[in-house]
This record gives C-alpha cells, sequence and structure tokens, in this order.
C-alpha cells in the first residue's frame, strides 16, 4: 500500500506560516494517527481563527484625531489588543542535537521556516524613495512569548528540526558509560561514544545501480520518488557461526555490531524518505502507521565502521552471511549495494519480503530477526542484544514487540537508564503517555543530565497544556546539575570578566510564578555518583555538564523563559534568558548588563560613535553584524558554545548559537516592552532597560545570526530615537543612506530604522511585521501612499493579519475612503473580535458615516447617556422601555473602556517602598514647611497607599505637583519616579473619541488621566531630562511672556478662529511666543501668524529637547497648550514642566486630566462648576494627598484651575477675517436680498415658502437619537428641508435609507445633501438656512461661530453636563447674544438653547 495523504485540517486557526510547514508534515510519517511524536504548528489555546493577542508593552503608535499617541491601543500580556508597531519575536531555537543538513536561519522557535539565503529571495524593486522592497510571500508570523508559543498549545517546547518539526525521540542502542560507574563486565561497552555529540556518520542512499522493491499481499507498492540521495553502500552480510563458547561470544559481538550498523541505516533511511516526502504527497494511503520519533543511533566501534571517502568499505569490514536464518536461502550477495535515486522506497514500518528487497527495513527487520535469536539462544539473559532488538523493533514500528524487548532489559538491570527512556517513548507511541510519563521522570531523577530523557519529558508536559510542571522539571535539572561558587573553576578573559554568581543564573522560582512544589526527590533504588570534570568544557556552563552538552542546558534554560513568559511572569523570564545568554558566553561575564557595557564599549571605540555617554550607539544593519566578531575573540565564538561539536552533518553548535542569539532577542524584547522599568537581574539589581542598553543586546543578537524579526525590532526602538550619526561614520553602502525621503535626514533614527526594516525584507521578504512597521514608520513621516502600500504587502503575505487589516484601515480612511476603511476594519473584527482598536475603529469609522445598523445601545443611567437605540434590523428600540438592554457594537466599544479602565486602576501597585516614602516626606516637609508632626501624617498617608488601587496614579501626581512646587526654587533636585513603576497603558477610546462615545463622566475623566499618566511617565524618564527642575523665569519685567505651543498653526480651524491673535497682544505688558510643531501649508493663515506674531519658531523638525531649551531661553511665564488630546499634539513638552504656569485653551473641548496642565480657560456654561474636583485649591503638596482618596471617586471631571470668562471663552477671529469684515454693515432689507439671491443660486427649485434647516457639521457628529429629533421636526413642519453636507460623501446613502425606513420615503426625500464648500462659501452660505440644528452630542464648533457670523439662528441643547464638547454651541451662542435689553436676551437663550432633546 501506498503512503496515505494526510486528511485536511479542519481548525479555522491560521498563523501565517501555518500552511507553510505543512507540506513538511505531510509525508506518511505524519499520517499514522495514533501517534503524536512530533510539534505540529501550535494553534491558539483560545481556538478558533484568532491568534493570542499580543503582548501589551509593544507600543501602538496611530495617527488620530489625537494625533500620533505613543500607547494609544497599548496592551498588556493576556489578552488585550495588539499593536500598530509590533515588537515581535523571533523563534529561531532550533535544537542543536538534530541531524539535518546544515540548516538556513529561522524566524521562529514553534514556526522553523527556513529562510534562504538573499540570492534565493528574488527581490522586487520598489517605487518608493529608492528603496528596494522584496517581492511578498508567505510570512512567518506568531503572537505568542518572546520567541515561543503558549503553554497551552498542542506542541513541544524543543528540541526542534530546522523545518519546525519536533526532533523525534532517538532511542539510544548503546550504554552511556557515564551513567554506570560499576562496570561488571557483563556487557560490553561497544567502544562508546557520546551519540548525541557524535557526528552523522555521513550514511546516505546510493543514487543509481540497484532498485528496492517491496510487496504487500501481492499487491504492487507505490512510493515516493526518493531523490537528491547520494551513493554509499550498505553493511555486507553476516554469517553466523556458532561453535565454542568464546567464538560463539565473538559472532555474537560480531553480530551486534552489524545489526548496530543496520539499525544506524534504518535511521538515516527514515530521515532521507522523511526530507523527500516534503516534496512528494502520495494520493495513497500509507501501509502502516509509522512512527513520529525517528531514532538516532550511537556512533559505534567494533568491526564495522563508516564507509571512507572513496566510498568503499574499511578494511576491517567483515562479510558475513545468514542465509541459514531463512529457509529459502538469502538473497544478498557480499558485494556492496547501491540504490536508484528514482526508486520508490517503503515505509519503516511496511510488511515487506525479504526476498528482492535490499532496503533498509527489509534488513533492519532480518537484523531483528538474527538478534531476537541470538537472545534466545542466550536464554534472554544478553542485555544489549534485547536492547538492541528493541530500537530495532522502534524504528520498524513494531511498537509492542520494543515495549516486550525494553521490559526484558529492565527485569535483568532495573537502572538500565537507556531501556527506561527507550520504554518511554515507546509507551507514548502506543498513546499511554502516563506510564511513559513516570518512566521518563523516573530516568530525569537519576541522570538529570540525560537530555534525550528530559527533554522529552519536558516536551511531553507541555504538549499536555502542563507548562508549570514542565518549569519545575527544568528548574529541578539546574538544581541537581548547578555548580556550587566554591568549586567554580577559576577564569579570566581578555575583557577579565568574573564568574557568574549563583544569584545571576535563573533561580528555582521565579518572583511572580507560582511557587514550585518539587516532587523530583530520589528515590531510594537510585544513586547517583558525582559527574567527572575530565570532559572538555565541563562545567563552563555553570553546570556540571561537558562543554558539548552546554547547547542542550541552554536550549532548556531558553524553553523554561519562553513559558515563564507565556505565563505573563516577564520578570522570571528574563533571569531565565539572562542565564542562558550566560551559559552561551561561558560564564565570563557576572550579568547581562556587565556584557552589555562590554558590547558597548567595543562597538563605541570601533565605529567611532559620536554617541554621548547616554545616548544609543547607531549603527547601520552592515556595522551590527561585526558586533560579535568584536567582542569575542575567535571571529565571534561565544565561550560556553566552544566545544559544542560542529560539523556539516551536524549543525548543534550553529543551533546553539542560533539559541543563544534567540535569548538575546527575547531578553531585549522583555526590556523593550517594558521600557521605563527596571527588570530585576541577579541578586535582586536592576536589568537593562534603556535603548542604548537594548540596542546593544539587539546589535549582539543580529551578529549572531541575521533575523527579520530582530531587525523589525530594532526598527521600532530607532524610529523613536532622536539622535543622528554624524555623515563621516555613516555607512554609505546601506540602503538607508540611499534613500531619498523628503525630511529624513541620513544617519538619524528615523533613516537607520528604515534600513533595520529594509534589511529585515532582505532577509525575509514574506515578513508581514516588517511590511506593516515599514508602513506605519512611513506614514508618521507623511508618506501616506507608501505606507497604504506597504499595508496592503502585509496583508498580501498574511489575509488575515488583524494588525496590518486595522493600519491599512486607519490609514485609506486618512486619505477620505470611509467604506474601504470600514471592510477592512471589519476583516480585522472578523479575524479577531477582540482587537480592540479593530472595534473601536470600526466604530468610530460607522459612526462617521451614520451606519448604525446593530449598533446597539447603552441603556445605563436610564438611557440618559443613549436615549435610542438600533437593532440588527437598523431600527429604533427605546431605552426608556421597562427592560431595556445593551447591546450592539457600541455597547462592546464602552465594555472595552470599562475593562481598560478596571485594568488601570491597579496601575502602580507595590512600587512604594520606605525610600520612597521618606524621599517624599523630606521634599513636601522641605518646600512646603511642614512640621514634624504634618511630615509624620504625610507619611502616615502616603504609606496607605501602598498595593491598594490608583497607587501609581497617586504616586505621579504627587511627584508633578512637588515638581511644580520645586520649580519656584531654583537649583533644586525635582523628585524622581521609582524605577520600577512601569509606562502605563492608554486606554484604546482615546480622550478625543468620547465626545460621540456614549461613556460617563467619571470614564471621561479616567481616559484623559490614564493618557496624561502615560506621557508623564514616559518624559520624566528621557535622558535627556535634567535632574533638577528648568530655572524659572525672571519676574515680567515689564512684559509678560506667554507661548503658544499648536500643530495647528495652518489652514485649520484653530487657525480660522486665532489667526489674529498673536499680533493683539498689548505689546508694552505682554510678548507672545509662537512654537509651531508642523512646518508650513503656505496658506493664508500660516502665513498671517508668521507676519504678526512678536516671535515665531518653525519647531516642526525640533526635537522634543530643543523644543523644550528654547522656551526655558525664551523665560516664557505662561505656556499655552493648543492642542490638548488632537493631533500633532506635544504634550511632552509641558509634562517636562518648562514654564511655571501651564494652561490649555481653545485646542481640545475637555479636560486633559494631568498635572501639567494648571489652567482651563473657559466659561460656566461650557464648564459648570458642579463638574469641577471638590477639593479646589491645587496649590501644594498637601492638599494633593489630604484629599486625593475622597476625589478619585465621584462624576466630577475637572481637575484643573478653571479661569471663567464672563460669557464665552471661545475666540473668534470674523471681526478681521471673515469675506464680508470690510464690507459696509448692509440695512435688513439689504441682507434679505443677499439671502434670497444666494437661496436661489443653490436650490433654484425650492418653493419659496419651504423652511430651510441646516446642520454643517461632520456626519460624526449625529447619531440616532439627535437624526430621530430632526425627522420628527420634519414630519411636523412639512414645508421644509434638511440641508446636510457630505461630509463624508458616504454617509448619505445610509442617512437616506435610515430616513425612509424610521420615517417614510416622503420624510426621506426632503433630506437635502451638498458638497463641502470652501471656507469663505461656507460662511457665506450659511445665510440661506433658515435655522441651524445643531448636534447635541458633540455640538457644531467652528461651525457654530461661522453661522452666528451670517445671522442665521442656531438651536442647540447642551446635552451633558460633563461634556465640553456638547455644550459649546450654548457657549458661543450666549457671546454673541446681545448684551441688552436683559429680557430680549434671555428670552433669546431659552428659545435657542432647549434643555432636553423633547422640548
Amino acid at each position: 500500500m501506498s503512503p496515505r495523504p494526510r486528511p485536511p485540517n479542519t481548525s479555522t486557526f491560521d498563523y501565517n506560516h501555518h500552511y507553510h510547514h505543512r507540506q513538511y508534515h505531510d509525508d506518511y510519517f505524519s499520517s499514522r494517527s495514533h501517534t503524536a511524536r512530533f510539534a505540529q504548528p501550535l494553534r491558539s489555546p483560545y481556538g478558533g481563527s484568532t491568534p493570542l493577542p499580543m503582548s501589551s508593552e509593544n507600543t501602538l503608535r496611530r495617527k488620530t484625531p489625537n494625533g500620533t499617541l505613543n500607547g494609544a491601543y497599548e496592551s498588556n500580556n493576556h489578552g488585550t489588543q495588539p499593536t500598530k508597531h509590533m515588537v515581535i519575536h523571533r523563534q529561531d531555537s532550533m535544537h542543536p542535537y538534530c541531524q539535518a543538513p546544515q540548516m538556513a536561519h529561522m524566524d521562529s522557535i514553534v514556526n522553523q521556516q527556513a529562510v534562504l539565503p538573499p540570492r534565493y529571495m528574488n527581490p522586487m524593486p520598489h517605487p518608493f524613495y529608492g528603496q528596494s522592497v522584496p517581492s511578498v510571500m508567505q510570512p512567518s508570523f506568531q503572537y505568542l512569548g518572546p520567541t515561543a508559543s503558549g503553554i497551552d498549545g498542542h506542541g513541544l517546547y524543543g528540541p526542534y528540526w530546522n523545518d519546525g518539526t519536533y526532533v523525534p525521540y532517538r532511542p539510544a542502542a548503546v550504554r552511556d558509560p557515564r551513567f554506570y560507574s560499576q562496570h561488571d563486565g557483563h556487557y560490553p561497552m561497544h567502544g562508546f561514544v557520546n551519540p548525541w555529540n557524535a557526528p552523522a556518520p555521513g550514511l546516505s542512499y546510493p543514487a543509481s545501480a540497484h532498485t528496492w522493491s517491496a510487496h504487500d499481499s501481492g499487491m504492487p507498492v507505490v512510493y515516493s520518488s526518493f531523490a537528491d540521495v547520494h551513493n554509499v553502500p550498505y553493511t555486507p552480510d553476516f554469517v553466523p557461526n556458532f561453535g565454542p563458547a568464546p567464538t560463539n561470544a565473538r559472532q555474537r559481538e560480531q553480530a551486534f555490531n552489524w545489526a548496530l550498523q543496520t539499525y544506524r541505516e534504518l535511521l538515516v533511511y527514515i530521515q532521507q524518505v522523511r526530507k523527500t516526502n516534503r516534496q512528494y504527497k502520495s494520493p495513497h494511503p500509507a501501509s502502516s502507521p509509522g512512527p513520529r520519533f525517528y531514532p538516532k543511533p550511537p556512533k559505534f566501534s567494533g568491526a564495522l565502521t563508516p564507509t571512507n571517502a572513496a566510498g568503499s568499505m574499511s578494511s576491517h569490514a567483515t562479510q558475513i552471511n545468514i542465509s541459514a536464518l531463512y529457509n529459502n536461502g538469502y538473497p544478498y550477495g557480499t558485494a556492496s549495494h547501491t540504490v536508484s535515486s528514482s526508486t520508490p522506497l517503503p515505509s519503516p514500518g511496511a510488511i515487506v519480503s525479504p526476498l528482492h528487497d535490499t532496503s533498509p527495513p527489509a534488513r533492519a527487520a532480518n537484523a531483528l530477526a538474527l538478534i531476537t535469536r541470538l537472545c534466545d539462544e542466550t536464554s534472554w539473559q544478553w542485555t544489549d542484544g534485547i536492547h538492541l532488538a528493541g530500537c530495532i523493533a522502534y524504528g520498524l514500528d513494531r511498537y509492542q514487540k520494543a515495549e516486550d524487548f525494553y521490559l526484558k532489559v529492565l527485569a535483568l538491570e532495573p537502572r538500565h537508564i537507556e531501556a527506561m527512556s527507550n520504554l518511554a517513548a515507546t509507551l507514548v507511541a502506543l498513546e499511554r503517555k502516563k506510564e511513559g510519563e513516570e518512566y521518563w521522570m523516573k530516568v530525569v531523577k537519576f541522570a538529570p543530565n540525560y537530555f534525550e530523557a528530559v527533554e522529552h519529558l519536558v516536551g511531553l508536559l507541555c504538549s499536555t497544556s502542563r507548562g508549570k510542571e514542565a518549569i519545575k522539571v527544568i528548574d529541578f535539572i539546574e538544581r541537581s546539575l548547578r555548580i556550587p561558587r566554591a568549586h567554580e573553576p577559576h577564569k579570566t578573559t581578555d575583557h577579565q570578566s568574573e564568574m557568574s554568581s549563583n544569584a545571576s543564573r535563573s533561580p528555582c522560582t521565579s518572583e511572580h510564578s507560582d511557587p514550585a512544589i518539587y516532587d523530583f526527590e530520589l528515590d531510594g533504588d537510585f544513586s547517583r555518583d558525582p559527574p567527572s570534570p575530565k570532559e572538555p568544557g565541563f562545567g563552563s556552563s555553570g553546570y556540571a555538564i561537558p562543554g558539548a552538552d552546554n547547547g542542550r542546558m541552554l536550549a532548556l534554560v531558553h524553553a523554561k523563559g519562553n513559558m515563564l513568559y507565556t505565563l505573563g511572569d516577564n520578570n522570571g523570564a528574563a533571569k531565565a534568558f539572562e542565564d542562558a545568554v550566560l551559559i552561551a558566553t561561558g560564564r565570563t561575564f557576572s550579568s547581562v548588563s556587565q556584557l552589555v557595557k562590554h558590547i558597548l564599549s567595543v562597538i563605541s571605540a570601533a565605529n567611532a560613535s559620536n554617541a554621548g555617554p547616554a545616548d544609543p550607539v547607531l549603527l547601520y544593519p552592515e556595522q551590527a553584524a561585526n558586533t560579535a566578531r568584536l567582542c569575542f575573540p575567535n571571529y565571534g565564538e561565544l565561550a560556553g558554545l566552544r566545544n559544542v561539536p560542529a560539523s556539516p552533518s551536524s549543525p548543534a553548535k550553529s543551533a546553539a548559537v542560533a539559541i543563544a542569539s534567540n535569548s538575546l532577542l527575547s531578553l531585549a524584547k522583555i526590556f523593550q516592552d517594558g521600557m521605563g522599568r527596571n527588570v530585576q537581574g541577579a541578586g535582586g539589581k536592576p536589568m537593562v532597560s534603556g535603548v542604548r542598553e537594548i540596542l546593544a543586546l539587539y546589535y549582539l543578537s543580529l551578529s549572531l545570526q541575521p533575523s527579520p524579526s530582530t531587525a523589525n525590532n530594532v526598527g521600532i526602538l530607532l524610529a523613536g530615537v532622536q539622535q543622528s550619526v554624524q555623515p563621516a561614520i555613516t555607512f554609505h553602502s546601506s540602503h538607508a543612506f540611499k534613500q531619498d525621503i523628503p525630511g529624513v535626514q541620513p544617519g538619524s533614527g528615523i533613516a537607520l530604522a528604515l534600513a533595520y526594516y529594509n534589511h529585515g525584507l532582505i532577509l525575509d521578504s514574506r515578513h508581514a511585521h516588517l511590511y506593516t512597521n515599514l508602513g506605519s514608520l512611513l506614514k508618521d513621516i507623511g508618506q501616506l501612499d507608501a505606507a497604504v502600500e506597504m499595508y496592503r504587502r502585509a496583508i498580501q503575505c498574511d489575509g488575515k493579519f488583524d494588525i496590518a487589516l486595522a493600519n491599512l484601515a486607519n490609514a485609506v480612511k486618512d486619505k477620505g475612503k470611509i467604506g474601504e476603511a470600514i471592510e477592512y476594519y471589519k476583516r480585522a473584527v472578523d479575524v479577531n473580535p477582540e482587537f480592540a482598536e479593530a472595534v473601536c475603529g470600526l466604530a468610530n469609522a460607522l459612526n462617521s458615516v451614520c451606519s448604525w445598523q446593530a449598533r446597539g445601545g447603552i441603556a445605563a443611567d436610564g438611557g440618559k447617556r443613549d436615549r435610542w437605540h438600533v437593532d440588527q434590523n437598523g431600527m429604533l428600540l427605546s431605552a426608556a422601555l421597562s427592560k431595556p438592554s445593551t447591546s450592539g457594537w457600541i455597547n462592546r466599544v464602552v465594555d472595552i473602556v470599562v475593562k481598560q479602565l478596571e485594568e488601570g486602576e491597579s496601575w502602580g501597585r507595590g512600587v512604594l517602598t520606605t525610600d520612597i516614602i521618606d524621599s517624599m516626606v523630606q521634599q513636601i516637609t522641605t518646600f512646603d514647611y511642614g512640621t514634624h508632626e504634618l511630615s509624620q501624617g504625610l507619611r502616615q498617608i502616603i504609606a496607605s497607599w501602598a498595593g491598594q488601587k490608583w497607587e501609581g496614579a497617586r504616586l505621579i501626581k504627587l511627584v508633578e505637583r512637588l515638581t511644580r512646587r520645586i520649580g519656584w526654587h531654583w537649583y533644586q533636585d525635582k523628585p524622581q519616579l521609582p524605577a520600577n513603576l512601569n509606562i502605563p497603558n492608554a486606554p484604546t477610546v482615546l480622550p478625543f473619541h468620547t465626545f460621540t462615545c456614549p461613556v460617563s463622566a467619571k470614564q471621561v475623566r479616567l481616559i484623559s488621566e490614564r493618557n496624561g499618566y502615560r506621557i508623564s511617565a514616559l518624559t520624566l524618564r528621557m535622558p535627556w531630562l535634567p535632574t533638577d527642575v528648568y530655572p524659572p523665569p525672571a519676574p515680567p519685567s515689564p512684559k509678560l511672556k506667554v507661548g503658544y505651543i499648536s500643530s495647528d498653526f495652518n489652514n485649520h480651524p484653530l487657525a480660522h478662529l486665532m489667526q489674529s491673535v498673536f499680533g493683539l497682544h498689548d505689546r508694552q505688558r505682554v510678548e507672545a511666543f509662537c512654537y509651531a510643531t508642523t512646518a508650513s501649508d503656505n496658506s493664508p493663515y500660516r502665513r498671517k501668524i508668521e507676519e504678526e506674531s512678536p516671535n515665531f519658531y518653525n519647531a516642526s523638525s525640533w526635537t522634543t529637547e530643543r523644543l523644550i531649551n528654547q522656551i526655558v531661553s525664551d523665560e516664557i511665564h505662561i505656556l499655552v497648550n493648543l492642542n490638548g488630546y488632537t493631533r500633532g499634539a506635544r504634550n511632552e513638552v509641558f509634562a517636562a514642566r518648562p514654564a511655571p504656569i501651564q494652561m490649555s485653551f481653545m485646542g481640545f473641548a475637555g479636560t486633559l486630566g494631568a498635572e501639567w496642565c494648571d489652567y482651563l480657560l473657559a466659561d460656566d456654561t461650557a464648564v459648570p462648576p458642579s463638574t469641577l474636583r471638590p477639593w479646589r485649591r491645587n496649590l501644594d503638596a498637601e492638599d494633593r494627598l489630604i484629599h486625593e482618596a475622597e476625589s478619585e471617586e465621584g462624576d466630577w471631571v475637572y481637575a484643573e484651575n478653571l479661569v471663567y470668562c464672563r460669557d464665552t471663552f471661545f475666540c473668534c477671529d470674523h471681526r478681521q477675517s471673515a469675506p464680508d469684515s470690510e464690507e459696509r454693515r448692509l440695512t435688513w432689507e439689504e441682507e434679505q436680498s443677499r439671502r434670497w439671491t444666494m437661496r436661489k443660486e443653490i436650490f433654484p427649485s425650492l418653493a419659496d415658502d419651504t423652511i430651510i434647516f441646516g446642520n454643517f457639521n461632520q456626519l460624526y457628529k449625529i447619531e440616532p437619537t439627535t437624526f430621530r429629533t430632526w425627522l420628527r421636526i420634519l414630519s411636523q413642519v412639512p414645508n421644509s428641508i434638511l440641508w446636510l453636507l457630505r461630509f463624508p460623501d458616504v454617509g448619505e446613502v445610509h442617512l437616506k435609507r435610515t430616513a425612509e425606513a424610521w420615517a417614510g420615503p416622503a420624510v426621506a426625500a426632503r433630506i437635502i445633501f451638498t458638497d463641502v464648500a470652501p471656507k469663505h462659501l461656507h460662511i457665506s452660505r450659511a445665510r440661506v438656512c433658515d435655522l441651524f440644528l445643531d448636534t447635541p452630542e458633540c455640538n457644531a464648533h467652528t461651525t457654530a461661530a461661522d453661522c452666528l457670523w451670517s445671522g442665521t439662528p442656531l438651536l442647540t441643547l447642551p446635552r451633558y453636563e460633563y461634556k465640553m464638547c456638547s455644550r459649546m454651541a450654548a457657549s458661543i451662542l450666549k457671546g454673541a447674544l446681545p448684551k441688552t435689553p436683559v429680557d430680549v436676551r434671555e428670552a433669546a437663550e431659552k428659545d435657542l438653547i432647549a434643555s432636553s432633546d423633547t422640548e
């Protein structure tokens, strides 16, 4: 029978690499369903098509109405959303002991698809800016762990073949003398050579001459073609000649050696067939279920030896005949035989005829028969023979027979390590995994350095979702083999590094994982002799193993790190990865921080870096590739891997180097994830955490093994580095140096980031993450078209890559293609329903075009937040029903808000220590002149925060309050954030999105606060920030200096409203300074501001540090934030506190929720006093402490001090800049005539008595309750129309369809849409309206001012007391109404400012 094809995979789960790898598994060995002995690509433990979400700290940087916010979509390690700039994990740990051809570079420890050398990549010229972007192919991709998948998956934790499959179990056919201290002479050792470190015998099959065939029940057998094999003779025949006892013993020894060689040929054959079947898939079913553990024999000695270079047998080969074993005679001659490369090969487990069959399975069956006969003749007392028979039976898939043989061995020798381990593998093959586990556990207890058993025990535990138990096993191995420090050999290196202490190695239990309960105490029957230090490199890893086994120990510790990472214990994972790195370096460094110092000192000198002592050392990829060679002698050889065997047929060393590279990558990724917090290392001391140190780890990792994922992560780091490499040392051959992108300076962090992204794509042109991150960077620097193309290429690589789909949706939305964006958002949500960015992005996009079907609604607060809901059919539902329900996609958005805010409450919990508390109290009492009694009370208050909710929030607000207070005392050190306070996540729903999202007052405040905390935590850790406060400006004498920072000094509503303000200051008393953070668009608004402002700076290309230094140099007294949480904001400038007073104005209609905003300029209509923080002093640290707890609850919104204006705070420039501002004032009759003329131009067919209701807002401000109200107005006023804008145009279809469903075709026909007009026409056209109907959810702001300037009345509703955005039009209206007579003003306010939707 022929091989049976594997049944199709019915799972919907789709890692990017899944189908690529499946071709490697589809040989006939993998069709044996009753065993599962190598790892499949792991699936999500959640099932379905959704990969596990990405770890948090992979910060999403997304263009939103709030600008590019680092962390707007950050997530944590378990269950939250992925990000735009994905920090991904290279999983390239290949097991160093598989006997396979030299492997290509890998990019995944689980998804081990080979990455072809660059010459096979066929890169495709790319049209964007001279970059060479390779063509798109299937990417390697997975979500979990720094380098491995989750412990709840179905795969095993290593070792791995280079194609991604699990290295099969290899039954050892002879003993390892290390485990047998008492050799009693009852069994020969057969010239034992450690099989795990010995190179493969070089056996393969000849390409011509002889054809193997096999028959099964008389039917022809069809096998895969056997390609690319080479000539090699097989073992000569064995002829038994039993005589007297000594001769019989000698013949048994010869028979043993012949059978052992035959067994080895069988294993090589299995491997060759498996390799061949990757490219050939037979349509016929397999003849029998075969093993997926492919056994590896030991190196042997005796009469038989491998072939010489000429292909002939050694002169010591013994030619023996075994015809007597078969009644019909043995068909083979004594000459060497070869096979044809085109000959189909039988399965090892196939039933074959001994006649005319020279295939290795048939020869192995003959050998098994011979050894079985000899064992029987010794009354089953020949231990080694019985054991070898078990190995051959296992290789032939005869598992029951193998079990019988192994049990016989153990009956003779209960402590036979190899037999116990082989029996365990056999039991697993028989689906008796529990029994197999028990035997492997027994072996591990007795011989912890028997890695074959250790590795497969760990793999078995992981395959059954018992990762914590697997960690305990590895911990036991470490404890058992660790060399006490007192016995460690003294080492010196060229850099005089000291040996690592035990504390620097991975501890038995990590700090954040469950306490390990060790049940690995030795049984009484076993005793273990101390290992011998005679072997080369013994103890160099810090463990009692020879140097040749360092790679295996490295792989185990690395796997432990992966599992701890998956369990959420980043600190424990970092310690494990650190220990793996130290193993690889031969313990020549005491910690990873010492290694980093060494790397930095070497590469700084070698590359003549111009970086300061705290600046990152910036290297192009070509320079980074030399890091290992520069840092370590012998061309970059790692000391701990010096004795690991290396040969073309045994790539153990290259695989170990790959694992070391992977551990460096994993460690760097954890640090990058936790940027701003220190991961604890040896002895509780902090490991590295800054960009400078993280880059050093990445450089070394990249130099040990080029990896696209490492290049990706380096690109992400460098994209945020504002430093530049001097042109004198720029690497001119780099791809980035050849780029010509406007605004990108060669040698800058962005230029190097582009270089690394391109470098990664050269290594793997199928890498979806690289395309995505390259697109994100291009989008951030204004190359939107190029960004869209990169996102599309990522999706071509992987059509289910949710992050790329969401990013592409964002990009095409920025291009105005809302309909296309919605489709991409939907695809992202279909792939990953829990992807918060996609869910919220889809909701915002649907809202923006008024597509409300299945919107649902929020029934909380009696429906006050969301009065009318929309069901699956697009029909209205009232929240006033007796049992209203909360449902639909808008509810999913609010659920995300609730979940993320609840998670955020615990941010910073546990960071307060006694030292931090004492430091805070000292600074408070020093600058607020407190008494001893007060200091004791403050100490108690701060100490009470420890371990409670809001601990991080309270701490950062206190630090910022102290910074402001200390700012009044020059040259004083400001308080520092605790080193272990990490950067908080920011909610997916941004402050700007709360304008139209039905969230509560408290949720509005917390969302702004969380964004403020993140900005503060990031800024206060910047390396350029001085330790003391910035010097305060001299008192105003005679002028008060006011600085304005904005990204909107261009053709933007803010510039429309404020273009004349900066030149209208009283220059005798106030001097204005404008800092423009975006380049000029050369619009009249920008030119006017530049010309009229006394001081104007184009700071669009400035770093944050330079901008702050300029503000300090200008001695600004009041710094005004004209952005808030909007696009292009530079809030980090305010978080650094360069001015003594900082305030928010005009740019953002809401609270900033941050201590770095002292004041908000508003009026009591826009910000009612009832929405202010209960405790209002806001002066010193004491009020920040005493009233903190009571103020955290409640529905207040604003913590800022309010500066109230009399009527309205809203600034309008119409008197100076409106199209008719220079015209004479018309009489009412003249105004009516002008309005009528324009009405006829716009609506020529409209009846004269038709009333025109209008709204010129963007459509996202309309929601179901408002639209229902408008339809009711149209129904009650038959001679009326509603005039709306195609803003965007896609919304017209949705609103028309909704109007027909809710009010009928007649009413829907009276909704008229026109295109958006230029600014000057827009203001003029407002005159045509008879009444402007405002949007209560989010009012018209600039549009309301335009409408009122034109003389058209405006009807508004300040729906929410706590949302400034819903009260702005009422504020503007009050400012526009005449002051007198009072009764007329009051009547107008009553008529034009409604109190409810039904009024």
